[in-house]
């Protein structure tokens, strides 16, 4: 068997864990797999758990016009004033993109905007003057509404036209340790959700099993992350299946995608750049 399975030890302070899995050294390149044409031919009849009663403990309609998300003004939702340097972005976020209408509708506003922001050079090494020539806006609900499971819905209309690129609209959770765009927060901590004191985990995840003094009122021996959950990220555009970057996927634009993202990760069995998943493979 070629899968790779974590092996938990022992940490002796001041030396680094040794992995024994021959496996792990042995097989570090992705299995040849022809893709198939579809992810799930039959997919389950109910989502990611048995039906039953749930209890409401979060809802909001956005029904109050004129409410306002700059930083300290809403005791739900904080909207970003701020640069995002993640994923090559092009966009600023400017908390007054994200404003409630008269009809009852959160209205978030992408526009061609300019806007000066002081960055950094990570070739150079300094501070460096950028100009971000779009805007729009996020909201997070980041330490003010955390919960460990159940059901989430929302209704949420698309912007622009599906055939126009561009735009990467998002509805996603992501672990209350970690912030997005503040990367500070989130290095070697997303999207790890490991328990195990492994090599791995001791040189990577940044709250480890591996631990063995309690800070910050954490326990040690405890592992800790902020997984990632994508509801929907979307993708507009007009290339289409088996042209272009998506030549080797049945799959072109516009597109939707949903995802659950969580480390440590297989090592082993991913598709090749623009392949659709096959059976047992994973990104």
């Amino acid at each position: 068997d070629d899968a790779y399975t974590p092996e938990p030890f022992t940490v002796v302070p001041g030396a680094i864990p040794k992995d024994t899995s021959s496996a792990h050294k042995k097989n570090k390149t992705s299995t040849t797999e022809p893709p198939t044409a579809a992810p799930t031919s039959s997919p389950s009849a109910y989502p990611t758990s048995t039906p039953g009663t749930f209890q409401l403990v979060f809802s909001d309609e956005f029904n109050i016009p004129g409410r306002t998300f700059e930083d300290g003004t809403d005791p739900r939702w904080t909207a970003l004033e701020k640069n995002d340097y993640t994923n090559d972005a092009q966009h600023y976020y400017a908390a007054g993109n994200a404003v409630t209408d008269n009809h009852g509708r959160l209205v978030i506003t992408t526009e061609a905007k300019d806007t000066e922001v002081v960055g950094f050079d990570d070739k150079k090494q300094k501070k460096t003057r950028v100009t971000k020539h779009f805007r729009s806006a996020m909201l997070q609900s980041w330490n003010k509404f955390c919960f460990t499971g159940g059901i989430i819905e929302a209704k949420v209309e698309m912007p622009g036209k599906a055939d126009v690129g561009g735009l990467w609209p998002a509805f996603w959770l992501l672990g209350n340790l970690a912030r997005h765009t503040y990367v500070g927060s989130s290095e070697h901590v997303w999207p790890w959700s490991s328990e195990l004191c492994t090599q791995r985990s001791f040189e990577s995840q940044h709250i480890t099993a591996c631990d063995q003094v309690a800070h910050y009122g954490l326990q040690p021996g405890v592992g800790r992350g902020s997984p990632e959950i994508d509801i929907f990220e979307v993708q507009p555009g007009n290339i289409k299946a088996n042209h272009g970057v998506f030549l080797r996927s049945p799959v072109g634009q516009p597109f939707m995608s949903a995802s659950f993202q969580v480390a440590p990760g297989r090592p082993n069995f991913r598709p090749g750049p623009g392949y659709w998943p096959g059976p047992g493979q994973w990104y």
